[in-house]
């Protein structure tokens, strides 16, 4: 051949496959046209290179009440249709965007508005290869799609966007044989803004987690272009995302920056250089604009031009979508095609060149599946050795689809379905119908023909003849009048979900099963609740590729954090990726580091199970995980492990006082007045006569209260030290004045409060016997009740108090130089009295022995008991306790100080005149202790004050007293 002749072949010609741009007519590929160009600058003489020309080009409806959601594959310049399939149920109206997978030819689909986020694959055949829900199946407002490497692994991944109501762009990796999440989805414009994105993935160069290393040269990593949909100024952003989190490297700003009505988008090389360019259609209100963009510069290739002026059509400001379109396989954009998208009234399908904006070509899409508004694509077709997700299990399947609309005998018919009434038994001949259960129909005539009438039963069965193999089954429930609640849902014997409708509200959910005797049985039965009826409406059967796909799995943690969990039994939500069978309780790996025994119970259906774990008995550290193999997918697929999740537990008790009936702190169980101890509740008021009160105001812990002259309660605990916290006083208009705390037999506090006044109180106690004693006593005042509002009990450890809580009560001061806290938040040394507490009268009792004898000396338990202070009630409250002991220290500490006046420093303790100082105590003491004390000889004198031990005692003493 002469440079620039060409030759068509119609005989038999030997190529290379590694020369063939071509997918060489595989099954259900579509054929191009083969050309051949000289490689010489001569006449050919030798084997030529082979190349394909594009003559396809796919075609998807936009969103219209009159195009179903079909797929086209027709000629580029004719506008033939070579082949058509449905991407989703006939009846739905919301659109279908396309991509194409330049690797392996696959085409890629996603709904628009109104349809569960599910990304399909399939091949030019139609046979959908595999599928994934790209955001949560409640987000039912569209989804963008493209294809391309993110990872240079050779496999087309997936970035999906959400075209409305929101923004967020996720990425899906091809593993070969399947999708799966990858990285972490993120927002182009923000989180706030809901206006929605459109997505390319293309090579724009080598980057590093956001820094540009290269970027005129690509580096087999696509990046992720994102437009931005109605709502905000022209943008569209490149990101790199090699790094943890996708940084923008490069931002265009097309058109003007007052246009508001979204963008069209792709990414493909136009103006020569390596990097693909990026070419923009206007959205809403833009007037069929198009225009190029330099990759790297942002500099105009091609300035706006107008796909579909107003000269020639009304509806001119109608969005216009496009695709560029590599005709000779050269890696540069030949053409660009333009569809207009919803409202567009040409159904023209237009050609431009892509430097010049010239119209090249045009044909009038006029099939009766579609009415208008397109979405456009190329299709690329390549050799078929390319790996693809779901290829390795594809096999060959009988084509097969059933369509049923539920409802009465006469109300109107959804096109393409078959009537179901309650009359609908089941026979071969008919190959589906009703099998069991009492079943009635209701027309409420409103929504479409499949949505205005449905089917009710309370326990039903309905089959379905299918071809033996993986059926994909999506059903209507609920109806458009009343609600329904946990309708229970089964299929082929195996229980797949409970769902549950508002009034006027339906949902599609969607299930895939294997069938292997040639009938799909679907039963429905009503699990309670208010409703007594399972409500449906359609019911879709279609023939499906085996799914190969194990079950993912994973764990919610109950709403506390870490470290606020309680005594009492909490449930961790179980979630698998699609309805199981076999799942319980067993199944769930829990290990526990602290005391007490494990109890698990389960409850749930398919994907979503509850597990409630119970028997903690103190502190500790919970791991959760559910191992591979716990369950099977309808499939009979084993699920993969879950990740292990670790809690760190703190035990602990919450009580909300009050009266029977009103409100509760979330978290909290309620006391009330009549809330009486036993075994079994495990807490309760054991002794005294109790009421209750109600003040309407503050949270649902503090509005109501107990209240008692002398009571006693009582909460069953693990044997332990525990920190105490309560509620004191209330939020009406009594004031509490010296209402006594007593815990474990010992008063640790007296607490009062003003009017429309509460208080939190903190203490820490040892408890032994397995039971927390609360006692609350007035003891005088005007007020004649103690008044509690809330209680809080919490294990700590040998560390002292948990984490976050202050030490209990204030602190006894007995100089400037030492304080000995009432309940300190670090153990004292030792029970140096014997009595099975530690407590500030153990350090009083080291500090006398100290003094007597000096640090170094070694003495025993007793010696060190009888130099204790005799301890009187000197603050009069009814006990004997270290609070009395301090006010002793104190007054001693005070005649010390008098006496001492004006002597020598050095003078020695026991030098002090005993009557002078029994005379100063006395005078000291004033009214709280006159006569309470007794006679100081010398042998007793030695009960000295901190003034009296110099700065070196009390640091060597400091360790041994651990304050």
């Amino acid at each position: 051949l002469d440079v620039g002749e060409t030759w068509t072949y119609t005989g038999t010609y030997t190529v290379l496959q590694s020369d063939l741009d071509s997918n060489g007519g595989g099954d259900g590929d579509i054929d191009n046209t083969v050309t051949a160009d000289s490689n010489e600058t001569g006449p050919a003489t030798d084997d030529e290179t082979v190349r394909v020309v594009q003559d396809y080009i796919v075609i998807t409806p936009d969103k219209t009440a009159c195009s179903e959601p079909y797929v086209h594959i027709v000629n580029r310049e004719t506008g033939e249709l070579v082949r058509r399939f449905l991407a989703y149920p006939e009846w739905f109206r919301g659109g279908v965007r396309v991509a194409m997978d330049d690797v392996t030819g696959e085409i890629i689909t996603a709904p628009g508005r109104g349809y569960e986020p599910w990304i399909r694959v399939f091949n030019q055949s139609g046979v959908m290869l595999t599928e994934f829900l790209a955001f949560a199946s409640s987000f039912t407002y569209g989804v963008d799609v493209a294809v391309g490497d993110v990872d240079d692994d050779g496999l087309n991944d997936i970035a999906a966007a959400q075209s409305y109501n929101g923004s967020q762009v996720a990425l899906f990796r091809n593993t070969g044989s399947s999708f799966i999440p990858y990285k972490s989805a993120f927002y182009p414009f923000g989180s706030t803004f809901k206006g929605g994105a459109t997505v390319e993935l293309a090579d724009m160069g080598e980057f590093s987690n956001g820094t540009v290393v290269n970027g005129s040269t690509p580096d087999g990593k696509a990046e992720i272009v994102v437009g931005n949909e109605a709502g905000m100024s022209p943008t569209v952003h490149v990101f790199d995302y090699t790094g943890s989190t996708a940084k923008v490297v490069r931002t265009f700003n097309p058109f003007t920056p007052t246009f508001r009505g979204g963008l069209s988008l792709d990414a493909a090389p136009v103006d020569g250089d390596l990097i693909p360019d990026i070419i923009v259609g206007t959205g809403n209100g833009g007037g069929s604009n198009v225009e190029v963009r330099n990759g790297i510069s942002g500099a105009l290739v091609l300035s706006a031009f107008n796909a579909y002026s107003s000269a020639t059509t009304s509806s001119s400001n109608a969005p216009v979508r496009l695709a560029a379109v590599d005709q000779d396989g050269d890696g540069r954009t030949d053409i660009i095609v333009t569809g207009q998208g919803t409202d567009g009234t040409t159904r023209r399908i237009r050609s431009f060149d892509p430097l010049s904006g010239e119209l090249k070509g045009e044909f009038i899409e006029s099939h009766p599946d579609f009415c208008g508004a397109y979405f456009v694509a190329d299709l690329l077709s390549t050799p078929p050795n390319a790996t693809v997700a779901s290829v390795s299990s594809l096999r060959t399947i009988v084509p097969f689809q059933s369509q049923f609309d539920f409802g009465t005998s006469s109300s109107p018919l959804m096109p393409g379905f078959q009537r179901v009434s309650q009359t609908t038994k089941y026979t071969p001949a008919l190959g589906f119908g009703w099998t069991a259960g009492k079943i009635s129909t209701a027309d409420h005539r409103s929504g479409t023909q499949l949505e205005r009438d449905v089917a009710l039963a309370a326990q039903a069965a309905f089959v379905v003849d299918v071809p033996h193999g993986t059926c994909l089954v999506e059903m209507l429930l609920g109806d458009r009048r009343t609600a329904h609640d946990q309708m229970g849902l089964a299929l082929e014997g195996q229980d797949v979900d409970s769902v549950t409708t508002a009034a006027k509200t339906q949902v599609w959910q969607t299930y895939t099963v294997a069938v292997d005797d040639g009938q799909l049985t679907l039963n429905l039965r009503d699990l309670g609740g208010k409703d007594k009826n399972v409500a449906i409406a359609g019911l879709r059967v279609i023939a499906a590729p085996p799914d190969a796909t194990p079950p993912s799995v994973s764990i919610q943690l109950p709403t506390a954090a870490d470290g606020e969990l309680t005594d009492a039994p909490f449930v961790v939500g179980v979630t698998f990726s699609e309805p199981v069978a076999g799942f319980t309780a067993d199944d769930l790996q829990v290990d526990w580091s602290g005391p007490g025994t494990l109890t698990t119970s389960a409850s749930g259906m398919g994907a979503n199970y509850e597990v409630t774990i119970g028997g903690m008995a103190g502190n500790g550290s919970l791991s959760i995980a559910v191992p591979a193999d716990s369950a099977v997918d309808l499939s009979g697929n084993p699920n993969r492990s879950s990740e292990e999740v670790p809690i760190d537990f703190r035990y602990e008790k919450r009580l909300d006082f009050g009266k029977a009936k009103s409100a509760v702190e979330p978290g909290y169980q309620r006391v009330a007045n009549t809330t009486k101890y036993t075994v079994a509740a495990g807490f309760g008021w054991q002794a005294g006569r109790i009421s209750s009160a109600d003040r309407s105001r503050g949270t649902a812990l503090e509005r109501d209260l107990n209240l008692t002259a002398d009571g006693t309660f009582a909460v069953n605990i693990p044997p332990g030290t525990y920190s105490v916290k309560l509620w004191l006083g209330d939020l009406g208009t009594t004031a509490h004045d010296q209402m006594g705390v007593f815990l474990e037999g010992h008063q640790v506090d007296t607490v009062s409060t003003d009017a429309r006044t509460l208080v939190s109180k903190v203490y820490t106690v040892p408890v032994t016997d397995g039971q927390l004693t609360v006692r609350l006593k007035d003891l005088g005042g005007r007020d004649k009740n103690v008044a509690l509002a809330g209680l809080t009990v919490t294990y700590v450890d040998a560390a002292g108090a948990a984490e976050g809580e202050p030490a209990a009560a204030s602190a006894a001061t007995l100089s400037s130089l030492l304080t000995i806290a009432a309940a300190p938040s670090v153990p004292l040394a030792e029970d140096v009295n014997g009595d099975g507490l530690v407590t500030p009268l153990d350090a009083l009792l080291v500090i006398n022995y100290a003094n007597t004898y000096g640090v170094d000396a070694a003495g025993s338990a007793g010696d060190l008991q009888a130099l204790g202070s005799d301890a009187y009630d000197v603050n009069r409250d009814g006990l004997i306790t270290p609070w009395d002991v301090l006010l002793v220290i104190n007054a001693l500490d005070s005649a010390f100080a008098d006496l001492g006046e004006g002597e020598d420093d050095a003078s020695a303790p026991s030098a002090r005149d005993a009557a002078d100082t029994h005379d100063l105590v006395f005078q000291a003491l004033g009214d709280i202790g006159t006569g309470r004390l007794p006679s100081l000889d010398s042998s007793a004198s030695h009960i000295l004050a901190t003034d009296d031990v110099d700065e070196e005692l009390l640091n060597t003493l400091a360790p041994l007293c651990r304050q």
